[in-house]
């Protein structure tokens, strides 16, 4: 199940898509921790650092979006969800809220 975790191409079962919610989320939320942690160490203010995290919460996310844009044929309800993915990235919720649109996407079935 893990070994396919970030191939887009087919369908996900909704088991699949949760573990892929779970992992990536916590991945990413580890990732933005430890570069919070490590920038906050320095010089740098409480604000820079913060504001440097959510760049990278919104670079995670984009770039899931346009990998799955790119391995699947999405109909315009994936589309829309997607587009809703892209600007609660840019929101309060960022990494977490358009993860949850991402992951339900990726149960989303190609058109044909």
């Amino acid at each position: 199940m893990l070994k396919n975790l970030l191939s887009f191409e087919n369908k996900k079962t909704i088991t699949e898509a949760i573990v892929f919610y779970i992992v990536v989320s916590s991945v990413s939320m580890v990732a933005i921790f430890l570069l919070d942690a490590i920038l906050n160490l320095g010089s740098i203010t409480y604000h820079i650092a913060g504001f440097l995290s959510k760049i990278l919460s919104v670079f995670i996310s984009v770039s899931l979006v346009f990998k799955i844009l790119k391995q699947r044929k999405l109909n315009w309800i994936g589309k829309s969800l997607l587009a809703v993915a892209l600007i609660l990235s840019f929101t309060k919720s960022g990494l977490i809220g358009s993860m949850l649109f991402i992951s339900i996407v990726t149960c989303l079935k190609n058109i044909d």
